[in-house]
């Protein structure tokens, strides 16, 4: 299940939302107000939402979700920043992680930008297999506010 965060952004939200919709996306997801209502939303088929009165921080939220879901075959996040643009990005990413594994596309942003280890750049939509994120033992590390991959 995908887990879009967002705080104080209705119109980005709301873009990616409608980008949801563009794309046909197929697999559930949530999407979590962090301290901030937006409401109404249009959200996609098998989406919910959250609307919490309380600020907590991204890795706070994930924490929870995990909590809340800890069963899932796969963990999705996604930032309210980040726009998908191709029909079925959501399955490809499911399949390419499976039970197991990590994926994320090439969002196009900083193609060719190495991280400081020399890997490849990580989007801000990613996603985990659900057995991965169990072996863990926690889908961000316990501490950390942001995802930090």
């Amino acid at each position: 299940m995908w887990l879009l965060t967002t705080r104080n952004r209705p119109e980005m939200c709301r873009e990616v939302l409608a980008a949801l919709h563009k794309t046909k996306v197929q697999t559930p997801g949530f999407v979590w107000m962090d301290g901030c209502n937006y409401l109404p939303l249009d959200l996609p088929d098998q989406w919910e939402y959250w609307a919490c009165d309380d600020h907590l921080n991204i890795g706070a939220i994930m924490r929870n979700f995990f909590a809340m879901y800890p069963d899932l075959p796969w963990y999705g996040w996604m930032a309210d920043d980040c726009v998908p643009l191709s029909v079925g990005w959501d399955m490809d990413l499911v399949m390419a992680a499976g039970r197991d594994g990590i994926a994320y596309p090439d969002d196009g942003w900083q193609r060719g930008v190495k991280e400081r280890d020399g890997s490849p750049h990580v989007t801000s939509i990613i996603c985990f297999g659900g057995d991965f994120v169990r072996k863990c033992g926690f889908w961000v590390l316990p501490g950390q506010t942001q995802m930090f991959i």
